[in-house]
C-alpha cells in the first residue's frame, strides 16, 4: 500500500494529490490512499480542501511495517508497488508533472457563486489581464518563507509588467487587502481588489480567477504556483521572486532548482533598485560578514536593503568563500548602490571579516548582522527613532532580538550599567555576544584598531566585546526588536569534530593572547590579572561544553586530551574538580553511558598529572579503580 500525507494549505495538497497521481501512474497496480490525519494536529488553513479526489481518504497514523519515503530520499526505483510506503512530504518538484494530472474542468467543479462568475467575465473581457496574489499573514517574517515577495519584489513586477503590457489591468488577490492598497504602487493603471473567497472552502475560486489572467505576479506560495499552473492563456506569462525560500531545507530540497524555471516564468529583484544615493555620510552603517552561506545570504542582504529607512549602506564582506556567496552579493549589489562589497581572497575568519568592514564603514553608527541572521523590516527606523534620537547619549546600546525557529524574544539582561564596563567581564555569566548591539562608529573603529589582526573562528566576540568594554563611556539597553537570530547554523550549535575542536581551542588560545596584550597597554595590571583569569575560565567552559554536548562521542577522549596544551594548569584544575564530581554520581547510579566513569577517570589523570595542585586528586581518582 502507498499512503500519501496530505498536510498544509490547498497549494500544498494540489502538489500531494498530483505526486499520488504521478504515483499511480507509474505504479498502477498499486493500493493508494491519501491520509488526513495531520489535520488532527494542525488545521491552521483549513484542514482538508481537497474535493473529487480519485483515491480513498483515511485518517489513521501507520505503523511501524510501512517504511517513510520523503522528498529527499525519493527515487523511483528504490520500491515496488507490493511495498507498504507513507510518502511524507510536499513533491514540488517539475519531474512529478510529466503529465497533466490534474486538469481544470476537473478541479474547479462546482457552481461559482454570482460575484465569483461577474470577476471571471471581466478578466476574461480584459487583453491584459494581470493577476496580483500577495502573501501575508503567516508569511510575515517567515525564518524560512518569509521577506521574499516583499513590497519592492511586487512593485518590481508590476513595473516589469507594464513594460510588457502597457494597457494592463491589475486584479489583486491579498490575505491582506490593507496592506496591498497601501504599498502596491500601479502607476495609474487600473486596479481591483477581488475579495469574497476567504474561507478555506471557497479558496480554490481565487487559484480559479488567477488561472484565466494573462499573466500572474505571484508570490512564493503554492497557492500562486496553482494559479499560473492551470493558465491556459496564449502568450502567458509569470513573474517571481528571485527564489522561493530563504534556505535549501530538508522540507524543500528540490523547490530552489526547478519549480521557478518554467520557461514562461520570469524572475525580478525583491529589493529597491537604485543606481545613485545622496552623497553624504550615512547614520547607519550594517556590517554583514559571510562565509559559504549562499543557501541563506540572500535572506539576511535583502532584510537590510528592504528597510523602510534609507539612511544607511550596507558593507558586506566575503570572507574568501568558495561557493555562491560572492555572486549573491554581487546580484544585489548591481540592483542597489547601498551595498558596497569587499572580498577577502582567502578565508581570514569572521573576526576579520569583521574588522575588514568597520575599516570601511562610513555611518555614525554601526550594527552588524551575521549572513544566517536577518534584520526586522522596521528595525532601523526603530534604532534612529527609540534609541538614537532618544534623547540618550550612548556608546554602545544593546538591543533584542527574536530567536528563530522558537520565535522567543530575547530581551537584554539587566546588567548594572552603573559598574564599570570591563568589570563585566569579570562575572562568570557575562554575555559576550556583540552582534545585538548598536555601536557609535568612531569608538568601534578605535576598538578594532586596537586589536591583532589573526584568525579567531571561534569565541570571537569575547576578544572583540572586551576590548570595546575599554573604550565605551556610556552603555544603555533597550528592547527595541533589531534581529532574528537563526539557531542550528552557527559555530555555537554545530556539532564538532576532533579536527574542529583543535581549531576552534587555536582560535581561544589567540583570543587569550591578543587580550593580554591589549591589558598590558592598557590595563592596570591587578586588574588586568583578575580579567584574563575571569575569560580564561569562561573560555574553557565553553570549550569543555562544545567537548560535552557537541562532539561526537568517538571524538570526545582525545577532545579533553587537547585542552592542556591551550590552557593554563590551574584554570584545568576546578573542571577536572567536576569530572571527579560526576565519576562520584556515576558511581551512585545518577547518570550514563556506561563508560562515563572510567573515561573522565583517564581524562582526569591524564590532566592533572600536568599540575602539582593535581597530584592529590589522582590519588583519590585512583582509589575509583580499585
Amino acid at each position: 500500500m502507498f499512503v500519501v500525507n496530505i498536510m498544509g494549505g490547498l497549494g500544498n495538497q494540489l502538489f500531494q494529490y498530483n505526486f499520488a497521481l504521478y504515483l499511480h501512474d507509474k505504479y498502477p497496480s498499486a493500493d493508494i490512499v491519501l491520509d488526513t490525519s495531520y489535520f488532527k494536529i494542525d488545521n491552521i488553513h483549513g484542514g482538508y480542501l481537497l474535493e473529487h479526489v480519485a483515491f480513498d481518504i483515511s485518517n489513521r497514523r501507520r505503523n511501524c511495517s510501512f517504511r517513510i519515503i520523503d522528498d529527499e530520499s525519493f527515487s523511483a526505483g528504490s520500491f515496488s508497488f507490493s511495498d507498504n510506503i507513507v510518502f511524507n512530504g510536499y513533491w514540488q518538484n517539475i519531474k512529478f508533472f510529466d503529465k497533466q494530472y490534474i486538469r481544470p474542468e476537473q478541479f474547479f467543479r462546482g457552481v461559482k457563486n454570482e460575484q465569483n462568475a461577474e470577476w471571471a467575465r471581466r478578466i476574461q473581457s480584459t487583453p491584459e489581464s494581470v493577476s496580483v496574489h500577495v502573501r501575508c499573514g503567516d508569511y510575515n517574517n517567515h525564518f524560512q518563507l518569509g521577506n521574499i515577495a516583499t513590497k519592492a519584489y511586487f512593485n518590481n513586477a508590476i513595473q516589469k509588467v507594464l513594460q510588457l503590457l502597457p494597457d494592463a489591468v491589475f486584479f489583486v488577490f491579498s490575505d491582506d487587502r490593507k496592506w496591498a492598497e497601501e504599498n502596491l504602487q500601479f502607476s495609474g493603471s487600473p486596479a481591483f481588489f477581488v475579495d469574497g473567497n476567504e474561507a478555506p472552502k471557497k479558496n480554490k475560486w481565487d487559484i480559479y480567477l488567477m488561472s484565466l489572467c494573462r499573466c500572474n505576479i505571484m508570490s512564493n506560495s503554492s497557492f500562486s504556483w496553482w494559479g499560473q499552473y492551470f493558465n491556459e492563456n496564449a502568450g502567458r506569462i509569470a513573474i517571481t521572486p528571485p527564489y522561493w525560500v530563504n534556505e535549501k531545507i530538508k522540507v524543500f530540497p528540490s523547490v530552489v532548482a526547478d519549480i521557478q524555471n518554467l520557461p514562461h516564468m520570469q524572475k525580478v529583484p525583491n529589493v529597491p533598485l537604485e543606481s545613485s544615493v545622496v552623497n553624504r555620510r550615512p547614520l547607519i552603517s550594517v556590517v554583514l560578514a559571510a562565509c559559504n552561506q549562499e543557501d541563506c545570504i540572500h535572506r539576511a542582504v535583502s532584510s537590510v536593503l528592504n528597510q523602510t529607512f534609507r539612511d544607511f549602506e550596507l558593507i558586506a564582506v566575503d570572507d574568501g568563500s568558495t561557493d555562491g556567496t560572492v555572486s549573491v552579493f554581487s546580484e544585489f549589489a548591481s540592483q542597489n548602490c547601498r551595498l558596497k562589497l569587499i572580498r577577502h581572497t582567502e578565508n581570514r575568519s569572521l573576526f576579520m571579516a569583521r574588522k575588514t568592514g568597520v575599516q570601511a564603514a562610513s555611518g555614525e553608527y554601526i550594527l552588524f548582522l551575521d549572513g544566517d541572521d536577518y534584520l526586522f523590516p522596521d528595525a532601523l527606523q526603530k534604532l534612529c527613532d527609540e534609541v538614537i534620537a532618544g534623547g540618550r547619549d550612548f556608546d554602545v546600546c544593546e538591543c533584542a532580538y527574536m530567536q528563530r525557529p522558537e520565535n522567543t524574544v530575547v530581551l537584554p539582561a539587566e546588567q548594572g550599567v552603573q559598574e564599570p564596563r570591563l568589570s563585566y567581564f569579570l562575572r562568570p555569566d557575562a554575555v559576550v555576544t556583540i552582534w545585538n548591539k548598536l555601536y557609535k562608529s568612531e569608538l568601534l573603529k578605535k576598538a578594532y584598531a586596537s586589536m591583532d589582526d589573526a584568525y579567531i573562528n571561534a569565541t570571537e566576540d569575547t576578544y572583540g566585546s572586551t576590548c570595546i568594554a575599554f573604550y565605551t563611556q556610556s552603555f544603555i539597553q533597550s528592547n527595541v526588536l533589531v534581529s532574528n537570530y537563526v539557531t542550528g547554523s552557527g559555530i555555537s550549535t554545530k556539532s564538532h569534530t576532533l579536527a574542529e575542536n583543535r581549531q576552534n581551542f587555536e582560535s581561544i588560545r589567540r583570543v587569550l593572547e591578543g587580550l593580554s596584550r591589549f591589558v598590558d597597554a592598557h590595563v592596570p595590571a591587578e586588574e588586568g590579572s583578575r580579567l584574563l583569569r575571569a575569560t580564561e575560565s569562561r573560555l574553557l567552559d565553553w570549550a569543555v561544553s562544545r567537548i560535552e554536548y557537541a562532539t561526537a562521542e568517538s571524538d570526545k577522549t582525545e577532545s579533553y586530551f587537547l585542552l592542556p596544551a591551550f590552557f593554563h594548569r590551574d584554570a584545568l584544575v576546578p573542571v577536572i574538580s567536576g569530572m571527579l564530581q560526576d565519576c562520584r554520581l556515576y558511581r551512585r547510579g545518577a547518570f550514563s553511558p556506561a563508560n562515563a566513569f572510567r573515561r573522565l577517570c583517564t581524562i582526569a589523570v591524564k590532566v592533572l598529572s600536568l599540575t602539582r595542585a593535581g597530584r592529590w586528586i589522582c590519588s583519590r581518582l585512583r582509589q575509583f579503580f580499585r
